[in-house]
Protein backbone atom coordinates (compact mmCIF):
# COMPACT_ATOMS: atom_id res chain seq x y z
CA UNK A 1 0.00 0.00 0.00
CA UNK A 2 2.75 2.40 0.82
CA UNK A 3 4.73 1.55 -2.26
CA UNK A 4 1.74 2.85 -4.28
CA UNK A 5 1.49 5.85 -2.44
CA UNK A 6 5.05 6.72 -2.40
CA UNK A 7 5.86 5.55 -6.53
CA UNK A 8 2.42 7.99 -6.71
CA UNK A 9 4.31 10.60 -5.61
CA UNK A 10 7.48 9.97 -7.00
CA UNK A 11 5.29 9.69 -10.99
CA UNK A 12 3.71 12.99 -10.53
CA UNK A 13 7.07 14.81 -9.48
CA UNK A 14 9.56 13.17 -12.28
CA UNK A 15 6.88 13.51 -14.66
CA UNK A 16 6.65 17.35 -14.02
CA UNK A 17 10.59 17.70 -14.17
CA UNK A 18 10.61 16.26 -17.97
CA UNK A 19 8.31 19.82 -18.88
CA UNK A 20 10.64 22.62 -16.63
CA UNK A 21 12.68 24.63 -18.92
CA UNK A 22 15.36 25.23 -16.53
CA UNK A 23 18.06 22.31 -15.44
CA UNK A 24 18.10 23.36 -12.47
CA UNK A 25 14.05 23.15 -11.25
CA UNK A 26 14.41 19.91 -13.11
CA UNK A 27 16.92 18.13 -11.02
CA UNK A 28 15.07 19.82 -8.04
CA UNK A 29 12.46 18.01 -9.46
CA UNK A 30 14.20 14.64 -10.00
CA UNK A 31 15.69 14.93 -6.55
CA UNK A 32 12.35 15.02 -4.50
CA UNK A 33 11.02 12.20 -6.82
CA UNK A 34 14.15 10.06 -6.27
CA UNK A 35 13.12 10.59 -2.50
CA UNK A 36 9.40 9.18 -3.17
CA UNK A 37 11.54 6.11 -5.25
CA UNK A 38 13.63 5.15 -1.96
CA UNK A 39 10.09 5.19 0.08
CA UNK A 40 8.75 3.26 -2.37
CA UNK A 41 11.61 0.58 -2.94
CA UNK A 42 12.26 0.24 0.84
CA UNK A 43 8.19 -0.97 1.24
CA UNK A 44 9.03 -3.68 -1.96
CA UNK A 45 12.38 -4.57 0.08
CA UNK A 46 14.16 -4.00 -2.54
CA UNK A 47 17.34 -3.21 -1.42
CA UNK A 48 19.80 -2.64 -3.84
CA UNK A 49 17.74 -0.48 -5.90
CA UNK A 50 16.93 1.83 -2.86
CA UNK A 51 20.88 1.83 -2.22
CA UNK A 52 20.99 2.55 -5.83
CA UNK A 53 18.58 5.48 -5.11
CA UNK A 54 20.50 6.95 -2.63
CA UNK A 55 23.44 7.18 -4.56
CA UNK A 56 21.59 8.79 -7.11
CA UNK A 57 20.21 11.35 -4.67
CA UNK A 58 23.16 12.18 -3.76
CA UNK A 59 24.31 12.57 -7.17
CA UNK A 60 21.35 14.39 -8.36
CA UNK A 61 22.42 17.04 -5.50
CA UNK A 62 25.94 17.44 -6.49
CA UNK A 63 24.87 17.77 -10.31
CA UNK A 64 22.09 20.66 -8.85
CA UNK A 65 24.72 22.33 -6.79
CA UNK A 66 27.00 22.66 -10.38
CA UNK A 67 23.88 24.24 -11.74
CA UNK A 68 23.25 26.83 -9.17
CA UNK A 69 27.13 27.64 -9.50
CA UNK A 70 26.49 27.83 -13.64
CA UNK A 71 28.75 24.73 -14.10
CA UNK A 72 29.06 21.73 -16.05
CA UNK A 73 29.53 18.75 -13.85
CA UNK A 74 32.49 17.20 -15.22
CA UNK A 75 32.88 14.15 -16.70
CA UNK A 76 35.22 12.31 -13.41
CA UNK A 77 31.93 13.17 -11.10
CA UNK A 78 29.63 11.23 -13.23
CA UNK A 79 32.71 8.47 -13.24
CA UNK A 80 32.74 8.72 -9.56
CA UNK A 81 28.87 8.32 -9.13
CA UNK A 82 28.78 5.45 -11.54
CA UNK A 83 31.75 3.63 -9.44
CA UNK A 84 30.14 4.32 -6.56
CA UNK A 85 26.75 2.64 -8.07
CA UNK A 86 28.59 -0.60 -9.18
CA UNK A 87 30.52 -0.77 -5.49
CA UNK A 88 26.81 -0.77 -3.81
CA UNK A 89 25.69 -2.91 -6.32
CA UNK A 90 28.47 -5.24 -5.29
CA UNK A 91 28.11 -4.73 -1.56
CA UNK A 92 24.50 -5.09 -1.37
CA UNK A 93 23.82 -8.02 -3.53
CA UNK A 94 26.83 -10.21 -3.09
CA UNK A 95 27.57 -8.99 0.63
CA UNK A 96 25.12 -8.15 2.25
CA UNK A 97 22.00 -9.89 1.29
CA UNK A 98 23.14 -12.55 -0.77
CA UNK A 99 20.81 -12.12 -3.10
CA UNK A 100 22.12 -11.35 -6.50
CA UNK A 101 19.73 -11.82 -9.93
CA UNK A 102 20.74 -11.14 -13.22
CA UNK A 103 18.10 -8.83 -13.93
CA UNK A 104 19.70 -6.36 -10.97
CA UNK A 105 22.24 -5.88 -14.19
CA UNK A 106 20.01 -4.11 -15.78
CA UNK A 107 18.87 -1.95 -13.16
CA UNK A 108 22.59 -1.23 -12.84
CA UNK A 109 22.94 -0.38 -16.14
CA UNK A 110 19.67 2.11 -15.92
CA UNK A 111 21.53 3.76 -12.76
CA UNK A 112 24.85 4.16 -14.85
CA UNK A 113 22.85 5.96 -17.93
CA UNK A 114 20.98 8.51 -15.39
CA UNK A 115 24.51 9.45 -13.33
CA UNK A 116 26.08 9.55 -17.17
CA UNK A 117 23.39 11.23 -19.15
CA UNK A 118 22.30 13.78 -16.21
CA UNK A 119 25.05 15.54 -16.24
CA UNK A 120 24.84 16.88 -19.61
CA UNK A 121 23.95 20.56 -18.87
CA UNK A 122 21.56 21.47 -22.33
CA UNK A 123 18.68 19.54 -21.29
CA UNK A 124 17.03 19.12 -24.32
CA UNK A 125 20.02 16.65 -25.47
CA UNK A 126 19.82 15.07 -21.54
CA UNK A 127 15.87 14.41 -22.61
CA UNK A 128 16.88 12.44 -25.48
CA UNK A 129 19.44 10.48 -23.89
CA UNK A 130 16.98 9.74 -21.12
CA UNK A 131 14.83 7.76 -23.03
CA UNK A 132 17.35 4.30 -22.32
CA UNK A 133 17.88 4.40 -18.61
CA UNK A 134 14.23 5.26 -18.55
CA UNK A 135 13.47 2.09 -20.59
CA UNK A 136 16.01 -0.51 -18.74
CA UNK A 137 14.28 1.16 -15.44
CA UNK A 138 10.53 -0.17 -16.92
CA UNK A 139 12.63 -3.70 -18.00
CA UNK A 140 14.37 -3.95 -14.69
CA UNK A 141 10.85 -3.46 -12.36
CA UNK A 142 8.96 -5.36 -14.97
CA UNK A 143 11.24 -8.69 -14.32
CA UNK A 144 12.35 -7.97 -10.99
CA UNK A 145 8.91 -8.30 -9.37
CA UNK A 146 8.15 -4.77 -8.28
CA UNK A 147 5.09 -3.33 -7.03
CA UNK A 148 3.31 -2.75 -10.65
CA UNK A 149 2.42 0.64 -9.74
CA UNK A 150 6.14 0.75 -9.85
CA UNK A 151 6.16 -0.15 -13.25
CA UNK A 152 3.50 2.30 -14.05
CA UNK A 153 5.33 5.03 -12.81
CA UNK A 154 8.64 4.10 -14.72
CA UNK A 155 6.57 4.10 -17.76
CA UNK A 156 4.79 7.11 -17.44
CA UNK A 157 8.02 8.64 -16.66
CA UNK A 158 8.84 7.41 -20.35
CA UNK A 159 5.90 8.92 -21.72
CA UNK A 160 6.11 12.02 -19.95
CA UNK A 161 9.98 12.25 -21.54
CA UNK A 162 8.74 11.04 -24.82
CA UNK A 163 5.77 14.02 -24.22
CA UNK A 164 8.46 16.40 -23.50
CA UNK A 165 10.49 15.71 -26.45
CA UNK A 166 7.58 16.04 -28.49
CA UNK A 167 6.48 19.59 -26.96
CA UNK A 168 10.11 21.03 -27.08
CA UNK A 169 11.56 19.68 -29.90
CA UNK A 170 9.27 19.02 -32.37
CA UNK A 171 6.48 20.84 -32.41
CA UNK A 172 7.98 24.00 -30.59
CA UNK A 173 11.75 24.19 -32.35
CA UNK A 174 11.74 27.87 -31.84
CA UNK A 175 11.27 27.57 -27.59
CA UNK A 176 14.65 27.98 -25.91
CA UNK A 177 15.40 25.50 -23.28
CA UNK A 178 17.59 27.65 -20.77
CA UNK A 179 20.04 25.95 -18.24
CA UNK A 180 19.68 29.39 -16.58
CA UNK A 181 20.02 28.96 -12.55
CA UNK A 182 16.34 29.71 -10.75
Amino acid sequence: MWSLVFGFGAMLLIGISYFLTNKTKFLFFQMLGIVFLIASYLCDKAYFATVGMSVALVRCLVYFAYEKKGKITPIWVAVVFSLLTVGAYILVNFVLVSSAKPIDIVCLFSMLGYAMFFRIPDLKTMRYLAVLPISLAIVYNAFAGSAIFVVISYSFELFMSVLAIFKYQILNKNTEVTNENC
